[in-house]
């Protein structure tokens, strides 16, 4: 539900232990003031500057735990994924791969079951999973250090750790939203999008779908009807029904996308295209950006960001665990929103002033 169930600390790969903060079942394994006495504990490890900090993928724990938690990690910190994709930009970079690399550890990454909290029902198995997570990586990165300073590659290495602390930040901190102008853009684009379908409704000459129909009985009620997300149905339209010269893609494949909707309108004049366009474009806006998820308890949307995101070296970003509904994922990648959506992103009122 959105919490830490347990975490695991390693002092070297063979001294490594599981932490649970609840037990099987998802029932309290300790009192109030227990837990709070463990939370103490685990944040003056992360506190301390004394104590170096190794964890695969470590800037997206330090938000979660700073978020939720509120421990700021201070210290020296280190992660193997990052020197790995450093030195090897072009493999994966996911703890499993390292593990396979750079260990003789038996590989355990494939039991998906775990990772998933909601779902195990065995969780002495989970908090075996947890343990080995905090082994492997620190192995892996013992093993990756040594060769970051050999091939000189200590410099970029300490240069993209240099900004996990910024990054932990802004993945806590968020962006604020201008939630009244954010729901009113979702009443209006679905309106939209009802006022569009009513008019391909007139320009096919047959009734509309938005979803393919799942039922026996949905599947007899939509014979005749044109499911326009679909596009085999896009493509019998154009192709057979109407009898466009089909478009086809650098594969040599029919294609119905925005270019050939735009070739169909300006060469055959038909106004339905520019309505699918239409259709399109706003349904992308919506069910990508308007419907996002952002967390309710401070209004601000946040994404996790990662700082060696592509074989490139460049920062990405995408969904954060924290925030949405049921316990689940909010936000989404902050780098690319379209210039519709950027108006709802807005600054803190402290950086108006």
């Amino acid at each position: 539900h959105g919490q830490v169930d347990c975490f695991s600390l390693a002092l070297s790969p063979s001294e490594v232990i599981s932490i649970p903060i609840v037990d099987a079942g998802f029932e309290h394994r300790w009192s109030e003031s227990e837990e709070l006495e463990i939370w103490r504990l685990y944040a003056q490890i992360l506190q301390s500057q004394r104590i170096a900090k190794v964890n695969q993928n470590i800037g997206f724990d330090l938000a979660a735990l700073l978020q939720l938690n509120n421990i700021i990690p201070c210290g020296p910190l280190h992660d193997p994924m990052i020197a790995h994709s450093i030195m090897l930009p072009f493999l994966d970079k996911d703890l499993g791969t390292l593990c396979s690399l750079y260990t003789d550890e038996p590989y355990y990454k494939d039991q998906g079951d775990l990772r998933s909290a909601q779902s195990v029902d065995d969780f002495a198995r989970r908090w075996r999973y947890n343990a080995l997570d905090a082994a492997v990586a620190l192995e892996c990165w013992e093993k990756l250090i040594a060769t970051v300073d050999e091939e000189s590659y200590r410099p970029l290495y300490d240069d993209t750790i240099a900004m996990l602390p910024s990054l932990v930040y802004m993945t806590a901190r968020g962006m604020r939203i201008d939630r009244p102008a954010l729901e009113q853009a979702r009443v209006k684009a679905t309106t939209d999008i009802a006022a569009i379908v009513a008019k391909l409704e007139g320009a096919l000459g047959c009734p509309i779908l938005t979803s393919a129909p799942k039922t026996a009985a949905q599947k007899r009620a939509a014979v005749g009807s044109i499911n326009i997300n679909s596009n085999a149905q896009l493509k019998e339209y154009f192709y057979k029904t109407k009898k466009v010269r089909p478009y086809v893609n650098a594969a040599g494949a029919e294609t119905i996308d925005d270019k050939a909707l735009a070739r169909i309108l300006r060469r055959d004049g038909l106004p339905e295209a520019r309505l699918l366009q239409e259709y399109r474009s706003i349904s992308k806006l919506s069910s990508t950006y308007l419907e996002v998820e952002y967390d309710e308890s401070d209004e601000r949307v946040h994404c996790s960001w990662n700082p060696r995101g592509t074989w490139t070296g460049r920062l990405s970003s995408s969904k954060h665990i924290i925030g949405g509904k049921n316990g689940g994922m909010s936000g989404f990648n902050l780098q690319n929103q379209p210039e519709e959506m950027r108006g709802f992103l807005v600054s803190d009122e402290v950086c108006n002033a």
